[in-house]
């Protein structure tokens, strides 16, 4: 069971709330996700995503990187190889000439840093597609990035990672 936690406010005392939620601070939060209320659904829709294993994805690191670590990015039109499970052949799924950007930001797990680039369309793929990715926000890479229905875990995780 995956309990939802609606609050006001994600500030407690001035500290975020997530950061308290990662680290055990709240105390009993075990299978759920804390949104604030004024949340939409999209965004709704990502979190309960993360709750199921799936990471963001980026199609670049530029925004979350420190001065000093070089930017890593995914350019070019989209190539079968990147989203193998999503190519159909003749009658893809993606048009043709479709950009690696334009896909990524297409994507419910799109981790948008910037609420410019926060699309209303966000598509669940069958299987990974080529992106950036991080697990810290220090280390980044690009390689295909497990955001698509094979890799849901239909048991939802809590923010230590244990059902």
């Amino acid at each position: 069971m995956l309990k939802v936690y609606v609050i006001d406010s994600f500030l407690i005392n001035g500290n975020d709330l997530e950061l308290f939620a990662i680290t055990g601070k709240l105390g009993n939060v075990s299978f759920g996700t804390i949104i604030p209320i004024y949340m939409d659904g999209i965004s709704f829709a990502h979190e309960l995503g993360h709750a199921c294993g799936l990471p963001d994805i980026y199609w670049t690191s530029a925004p979350m990187i420190s001065p000093g670590q070089t930017v890593i990015s995914v350019s070019g039109v989209l190539l079968e190889s990147d989203a193998s499970m999503d190519w159909t052949g003749e009658s893809n799924y993606y048009q043709p000439g479709f950009s690696k950007v334009d896909a990524i930001k297409s994507l419910l797990m799109f981790g948008a840093p910037d609420a410019s680039e926060n699309h209303l369309h966000r598509d669940i793929p069958l299987g990974p597609i080529y992106g950036v990715s991080t697990t810290n926000y220090i280390d980044f890479s690009t390689s295909p990035v497990g955001i698509g229905l094979d890799s849901l875990i239909r048991q939802p995780i809590t923010y230590g990672g244990t059902p």
